[in-house]
């Protein structure tokens, strides 16, 4: 019984667990949250494909700090796979603050591919 009622006093004198990921409420995104991800995500694919298209390795994306420099053309299918797999984690991961989704976006090409660099303009 000295077995039985140790474990039942730890049990019962156990606090509440630590707050983690699992045990937190997430902070609610807007309405038209999932409109305005894909609308923003277009936007910088759309961008990125044009100014490839046109033989620019490095161009300014409206609306974010830094410019993108490319080493190589990121072919159409790598581009909708980048944007798949920011959807998905920014769909369970809603940014507190919305007019930093396309910086976010942008900031995956550097995060993803050692090809691209993602650097401040200076000029």
């Amino acid at each position: 019984g000295g077995v039985v009622r140790q474990v039942a006093d730890h049990l019962s004198n156990v606090g509440a667990p630590r707050p983690n990921q699992s045990t937190q409420s997430q902070a609610l995104a807007p309405p038209d949250f999932l409109h305005q991800l894909d609308i923003t995500t277009q936007e910088v694919l759309d961008i990125i494909s044009t100014q490839q298209s046109l033989g620019s390795s490095s161009f300014k994306i409206p609306g974010v700090e830094n410019s993108l420099t490319f080493n190589r053309n990121i072919n159409i299918a790598q581009l909708r796979r980048l944007k798949r797999q920011f959807v998905t984690y920014t769909k369970s991961h809603p940014p507190s603050d919305m007019t930093k989704l396309k910086e976010s976006f942008c900031a995956i090409f550097y995060r993803v591919s050692c090809d691209v660099l993602f650097r401040s303009v200076t000029s």
